[in-house]
């Protein structure tokens, strides 16, 4: 509401506070109780989740989160951005986390619960996490895909889950031409015999040309590619989705 107020940007209402713990509340999606325990885990700031699920009587929670002590979102200025300022820094790298929520444990009201939380892969900067969502969203699953917008050449990533050194990449720019690209969209083979049985659809903002890039989701490489004509550029973004139809009645 300040930010409002004063015309300041949105950004300036995300706080990191490194010393706090952060917190987790658990919901009964079918009742819309709230879980009266007090879950906490390590200062962490996260945009994205990957996916979560129940294990016994534990939920795992996996998420793509940056450290609190070094990140701040004011330090993704345009300005820095461009100078490529923050590259290879710990201000800009994110990683693929694992939080156990143990819903087992007793606890009185005003005990809190700590949730173990544990890096999936430290030497893997992931952010912009998709999964084989429509068929794995709240289930066990096993891949997960990202992008690696810490180091150049910019990267999609994938990673085994069961295990975590293994790892694909598809690499870009390594023609001469700056290239970024976005997150992954992920897309099932029709008759998909396993989770990852499809394609990526990755948008590519390039200095020659912007194209779309079709990737194998089982070891991206790339098995097609649709270049847009040099005088039309795209726009950076986070997010996208795939329809085989477009219904924009239900747009609206």
């Amino acid at each position: 509401m300040e930010s409002l107020i004063k015309n300041k940007p949105r950004s300036s209402a995300l706080v990191t506070q490194k010393d706090r713990p952060t917190r987790i509340h658990i919901i009964n999606k079918h009742t819309g109780e709230i879980v009266n325990k007090k879950f906490v885990t390590d200062p962490q700031f996260t945009f994205h989740y990957i996916n979560a699920y129940e294990l016994d009587d534990q939920i795992l929670l996996d998420l793509s989160s940056y450290d609190a002590k070094h990140f701040n979102v004011e330090n993704f200025s345009y300005e820095n951005m461009r100078d490529g300022k923050l590259m290879n820094t710990d201000k800009l790298k994110a990683l693929a986390r694992r939080v156990k929520i143990p819903l087992g444990q007793n606890s009185n009201e005003k005990d809190e619960i700590y949730c173990e939380i544990k890096t999936i892969n430290s030497d893997l900067a992931f952010e912009l996490p998709v999964i084989n969502y429509w068929r794995y969203n709240g289930l066990p699953y096993k891949y997960v895909y990202g992008a690696n917008h810490y180091s150049n050449p910019f990267s999609i990533v994938k990673v085994n889950m069961e295990n975590p050194k293994e790892v694909y990449e598809a690499k870009y720019g390594l023609d001469g031409f700056h290239a970024l690209p976005s997150e992954p969209i992920f897309v099932e083979n029709p008759e998909a015999k396993c989770e990852d049985d499809g394609v990526l659809l990755v948008m590519v903002l390039c200095e020659k040309n912007d194209f779309l890039s079709v990737l194998d989701a089982k070891d991206l490489k790339e098995i097609a590619r649709a270049d847009i004509p040099q005088e039309v550029k795209g726009a950076f973004t986070f997010h996208g989705f795939f329809a085989d139809q477009l219904n924009f009645r239900n747009l609206a």
